[in-house]
């Protein structure tokens, strides 16, 4: 089937373009940007120039879906005056494969190529396994910051009992030299304790399970 327009990922000054693998402690994003082109005119890579910006309405959806269901099922009902849809505050909590689809509702624009990706969630995965994406973006330089504090070297050993104060977490954002909004930093590394915390607790109810089966098994 041919397309008169397509969609286009963006990546920007707030918008980061998704990997094809990322590991799970650090897997949520605070802007994902998409746009409308021209089909087979996006030449600048991945940026707004040349994005149509639809006088009438027409409605980005996106949804996210893994083994686990339905992650993320939302509608932007409108772009922002370089056309670009933002997708905000995008969390995933398994590990896995995560398919993503977006497409456009209009009445108008009933040729838009849809955008699809897959991006594969570890949770045993470094950042410095994919070092050429995911240190690069708006975002890169706060993953590098941070990175150092969580494990011990470079391997996969989390380092035990390491406190997330406020203190620490406003060196890593110095040391990041961030360009970013101060909200948007502030958001990105709230969502880094809370996925460290929700994963920590993830692994006491798994031990819990765990050790309740061979119990019964022992009895």
């Amino acid at each position: 089937m041919s397309y008169e327009h397509e969609i286009i990922h963006v990546e920007d000054k707030w918008a980061e373009l998704l990997p094809t693998r990322i590991p799970l402690r650090y897997a949520f994003f605070r802007y994902l940007g998409f746009c409308i082109k021209v089909h087979g005119s996006a030449k600048n890579g991945h940026t707004s120039s040349k994005a149509l910006k639809p006088a009438s309405r027409a409605s980005l959806r996106i949804k996210i879906s893994s083994s686990q269901g339905i992650v993320l099922d939302e509608k932007i009902p409108a772009h922002f005056k370089d056309g670009v849809y933002y997708v905000q505050d995008i969390s995933l909590q398994d590990e896995g494969l995560h398919t993503i689809h977006v497409w456009i509702e209009s009445r108008f624009l009933t040729s838009v190529k849809p955008f699809a990706h897959e991006l594969h969630v570890h949770q045993f995965m470094r950042l410095h396994d994919d070092p050429g994406a995911l240190f690069a973006g708006p975002y890169g330089g706060l993953r590098r910051a941070i990175d150092p504090y969580l494990y011990k070297g470079r391997d996969y050993e989390l380092r035990d009992n390491l406190v997330w104060t406020d203190d620490l977490l406003h060196q890593c954002l110095a040391r990041s030299k961030s360009k970013l909004r101060t909200v948007d930093s502030k958001w990105w590394l709230r969502q880094f304790v809370e996925q460290g915390e929700l994963q920590a607790k993830k692994q006491v109810q798994l031990r819990k399970a765990t050790d309740q089966v061979c119990t019964y098994i022992i009895d």
